[in-house]
């Protein structure tokens, strides 16, 4: 997702690129998911070993490459949430660590 918003010109070079919470929170409020959604379980707690957990994140990420290019508007506005939740994040973290 980071390198489709650069190449669009969608996350400026100075800014930080989305982290995984970041991205996975965008996709859940684009899929309809309520606000504070949580899997338990999931896959990947499964996945201890190193190659499989590598052919799954080169594979997940190549499919996501695939529906981004092919759903721009959808793209867009997943890249729009992300980056909404990271300014978010961002502000709480400055605020919390400044004197008072």
């Amino acid at each position: 997702m980071n390198r489709y918003a650069r190449t669009r010109n969608l996350l400026k070079e100075k800014e930080e690129t989305f982290s995984a919470r970041t991205s996975e929170r965008a996709h859940l409020h684009r899929l309809g998911a309520p606000e504070g959604t949580q899997f338990e379980g999931q896959t990947k707690a499964k996945l201890g070993n190193v190659p499989m957990r590598s052919l799954v994140e080169r594979t997940t990420n190549e499919k996501l490459a695939e529906w981004l290019e092919e759903n721009p508007r959808e793209a867009n506005q997943v890249v729009q949430k992300a980056t909404v939740a990271a300014r978010r994040a961002s502000r709480r973290v400055r605020h919390a660590t400044s004197p008072p």
